[in-house]
């Protein structure tokens, strides 16, 4: 099935350019989204409270997660110093093992080929990878953890005797630690995986229920062990939350982050640019009648990502994240497409073809794109860019001095793309060599974008500095009100408080202006707009701070009504 030493030398490339540049660039990008940024302060506040049971914010049990992402966090902050740094090296650990996995589990399916590489490949340039792979989210953990007990229960069923007992301890111990991660939930894609992609590829010969109980048990096990200690540590309400809460939030309508049934559609063919173009050309492969058990383990991995659509659309509450341990069914069925469009019908072929020929003209136009933007970031370091406008100035202000460098680099390597693919000249037959290139070509530009131009960028929606500031005015000893949790995750983060008042609607802030003393809130501009103008008349402005496209105000009440203020 191909030159798999040469494939393994491109998807080689790939991971140099994607961990060289993008997992420096990410320790340069600032936390701006509040839902990042909670798992980031429950995992301090853990650390610091010394409750290893659970984890906590703001002195309150917090009872959404299961501890093991926020024990990684805490790893990962030992070995960098930092909670967000080392919440980040989770993130992209997390994701290297997924993808090694994926690729270990292609040469499972479809032998030692090209295919195992490029499977690999793919998925580490996908947009859901490039997105999540620095972001100190649970969701890479838990795909790294899933597929990993994937392809040990596949790996499993694909061995005989003692010779399966290794893919079974890893299986067993990676499910248990996804039900660590994300509670019974991580237990779904893994079973709907071995059992779809194993049936579809050898029948019952590719299932080994054996090794899915032992796993199963030694899940159940180890997380009902886990809960009994956490249950005794905060109380009984805790087994009910876990067991039952978090599915019953997930089905039942109303729930947080509620969409309609169609959202994850979008959502896949979205994340899974750039290789969404190759899907019809897989799906049409995967119809074939061709009973080879490559085409089998093609068509389950199909089927697996389907049903996967099929049983989280029915859950209310849905997020992009919740779907990324499908991925690598994406990733082999799209990559045993590429390498079977070399031999398969021509229909197929056309399908996967004319991606990679568009290709073809991709990489001069890159480099030089690359090429100018070297050459505007150096003039814009220069002092030459006083005209443009304050954000352009602002992002030029922000950028290292070895800022040119690596779109630099990265233009040249898209020009010897570019002389490579004019050899390549007869796409049939080198399908998966282009794809490959292709991918290393992804990787170079998401690589050179993560390292130059996007920290700047990022930065401006930022709200620590503000917040820092807003510390500074007020003292150590004094301690705002925050209208809205969105900022308080931050606050507690910057200050290293372990605590912080949260107020989520004008009633409760009306009632907390009824109560003595002085009172400082700090909302964002949004909510302080949305307020009732008489809740509004009792507090007065003392400062504003741009973050993003939104303002951060500090309000004030000096002394309550009874003292004679406002």
């Amino acid at each position: 099935m191909g030159n798999a030493g040469g494939a393994r030398g491109w998807w080689a490339l790939v991971l140099v350019w994607l961990l060289g540049f993008g997992l420096p660039a990410s320790l340069r990008l600032p936390v701006t989204r509040p839902s990042e940024m909670r798992y980031v302060e429950a995992a301090r506040q853990m650390d610091v409270s010394g409750s290893w049971a659970v984890p906590v914010m703001h002195g309150e049990v917090y009872a959404e997660k299961p501890p093991l992402w926020f024990w990684a966090t805490i790893a990962g902050q030992r070995l960098t110093g930092d909670y967000v740094h080392g919440a980040r090296l989770v993130s992209v650990a997390s994701c290297t093992i997924g993808a090694l996995a994926t690729a270990r589990l292609a040469a499972t399916l479809f032998g030692p080929g090209v295919v195992a590489p490029l499977a690999g490949a793919l998925l580490s340039t996908s947009v859901m990878l490039i997105d999540r792979a620095y972001r100190p989210l649970i969701d890479p953990l838990l795909f790294g953890l899933c597929t990993l007990a994937l392809w040990g229960l596949v790996r499993a069923a694909a061995l005989s005797r003692w010779r399966r007992v290794l893919p079974i301890v890893v299986a067993a111990l990676a499910l248990s630690a996804a039900v660590l991660t994300k509670g019974p939930v991580g237990v779904l894609a893994v079973l709907l995986g071995a059992i779809t992609i194993g049936w579809a590829w050898r029948g019952r010969r590719g299932v080994s229920w054996l090794a899915i109980a032992l796993a199963l048990a030694t899940a159940t096990g180890i997380g009902l062990g886990w809960l009994a200690w956490a249950s005794g540590e905060v109380g009984s309400w805790y087994w009910d939350r876990m067991l039952f809460g978090q599915v019953a939030t997930r089905v039942a309508h109303g729930a947080a982050h509620e969409e309609p049934w169609w959202f994850y559609l979008p959502s896949v063919l979205v994340h899974w640019l750039p290789w969404t173009v190759l899907l019809p050309g897989a799906v049409l492969l995967a119809v074939d009648r061709d009973r080879s058990e490559a085409q089998g383990a093609g068509r389950g991995a199909l089927l697996w990502v389907g049903l996967g659509l099929l049983v989280f659309s029915l859950f209310s509450g849905k997020r992009t994240g919740y779907l990324m341990p499908f991925y690598p069914g994406l990733a082999l069925a799209t990559a045993w497409a590429v390498v079977r469009a070399e031999t398969g019908p021509p229909v197929a072929e056309r399908w996967i073809g004319w991606p990679l020929a568009a290709a073809r003209w991709l990489y001069p136009v890159a480099a030089a794109v690359f090429a100018l933007g070297a050459l505007a970031t150096a003039l814009l370091q220069a002092g030459l860019g006083q005209r443009l406008p304050r954000l352009a100035r602002a992002w030029a202000e922000g950028l290292p001095a070895s800022a040119p460098i690596a779109p630099v680099l990265a233009a040249i390597a898209f020009g010897v793309l570019a002389v490579r693919e004019h050899r390549d000249a007869e796409p049939r037959g080198r399908l998966a060599r282009r794809t490959l290139r292709l991918a290393l070509a992804v990787a170079l530009g998401a690589g050179t974008v993560l390292w130059t131009f996007l920290p700047p960028l990022a930065r401006r929606d930022d709200p620590a500095p503000a917040l820092r500031e807003i510390a500074a005015a007020l003292g150590d000893h004094t301690d705002p009100v925050f209208y809205g949790r969105r900022l308080s995750y931050a606050w507690s983060y910057q200050t290293g408080r372990l605590r912080a008042e949260v107020l989520e609607t004008p009633e409760q802030l009306a009632q907390r202006l009824d109560a003595p003393g002085a009172l400082q809130v700090v909302t964002r501009g949004r909510d302080w707009r949305r307020l009732p103008d008489a809740v509004r008349a009792r507090l007065e402005e003392r400062g504003r701070w741009p973050v993003g496209s939104g303002i951060v105000w500090l309000v004030e009440r000096e002394s309550s009504p009874g003292d004679g203020g406002r």
